[in-house]
């Protein structure tokens, strides 16, 4: 009983309607990452590389233009989650 319990409360705090409940505190975590990552994506190498450097700036320039338009929250964690990724792979692709 308890498992279905503990399952329902990860389910609830997994959906959109309790992100957008807390999506100030959301909002704080994604520009952390976004903003780290690209700055250490950039710093490893990707400023020397031209194809690098437009994805890097399109996928964080657009991440932090869906939060300081107060966009849904769906669309923020959708452009935010594209963004970190890109970072990573081109973090990736510059360390080996």
């Amino acid at each position: 009983m308890s498992n279905v319990v503990e399952s329902k409360k990860l389910g609830e705090k997994l959906s959109f309607e309790y992100l957008e409940r807390n999506r100030f505190g959301l909002m704080v975590l994604f520009i952390l990452l976004v903003g780290c990552f690209a700055g250490i994506a950039v710093g490893l190498g990707a400023l020397t590389q031209v194809f690098s450097l437009i994805i890097l700036a399109f996928t964080t320039m657009t991440a932090l233009s869906m939060m300081l338009a107060v966009a849904p929250i769906r669309a923020i964690v959708y452009t935010s989650g594209i963004a970190i990724a890109a970072d990573l792979i081109i973090i990736l692709v510059n360390l080996f």
